[in-house]
């Protein structure tokens, strides 16, 4: 789904004023997804009542599908921008180009989904064509494969940590929706219960080896 933003009014919203906040509601976050600025359409946490039609649609439209996620896969109704932004990226809602400039001004840590899809593509597309240079695997030992997914629950872990905010304390259960999202937009099946039974393998394993890179 891909949101068509409608102004309120000609200016647009001081997203560095709102980018320097801590986190932002659900209702903050919509607008300033739709270019309207919180302060001048939000009465506490509704929608004003003089606000036109044409606001009203898009609006309610983009509150419900945030809220349909809230409380699924670690979203909360009080989040830090870079978690609405990258929802937004990950469910195909537009970002305003000026919210995501002043977003890395401010220095928030904002991941492009398509530009993460596009490198996962060509390196499964590399892969592809090793494997079928390489020469047959035969006789698989049960010590050979537990080794192998070893080192898939490394990479995945330190993947996980490093580029989706992944914790080892569980306090960003988002990560794992966010990955299961990005292997979807690669035309690729998976769900958020298979990525989080992995994560906490690896994390079992080999959390207490890890240090974080950033």
């Amino acid at each position: 789904m891909t949101t068509k933003n409608t102004k309120l009014t000609d200016g647009a919203p001081d997203y560095s004023y709102w980018c320097k906040m801590g986190c932002w509601t659900v209702e903050q976050a919509v607008t300033l997804l739709l270019e309207l600025d919180p302060r001048d359409v939000l009465q506490d946490t509704q929608l004003a009542s003089e606000v036109s039609d044409d606001i009203k649609r898009p609006y309610s439209d983009l509150h419900r599908l945030l809220k349909s996620h809230i409380g699924y896969g670690g979203y909360s109704t009080n989040m830090p921008p870079t978690e609405y932004i990258e929802w937004a990226q990950h469910n195909g809602v537009l970002v305003p180009s000026a919210l995501l400039d002043a977003g890395k001004k401010q220095g928030l840590s904002l991941v492009s989904c398509r530009d993460e899809c596009d490198k996962l593509r060509q390196e499964n597309s590399k892969l592809r064509v090793e494997s079928e240079k390489a020469p047959p695997v035969k006789n698989r030992t049960a010590s050979g494969i537990k080794k192998e997914i070893g080192t898939l629950h490394k990479i995945l872990l330190a993947v996980a940590v490093d580029r989706y905010g992944f914790k080892l304390d569980g306090t960003n259960s988002s990560a794992s929706q966010n990955i299961a999202n990005t292997v979807v937009l690669c035309n690729l099946t998976i769900d958020r219960d298979t990525v989080l039974k992995h994560l906490n393998e690896a994390k079992d394993t080999y959390g207490p080896q890890l240090v974080d890179p950033r």
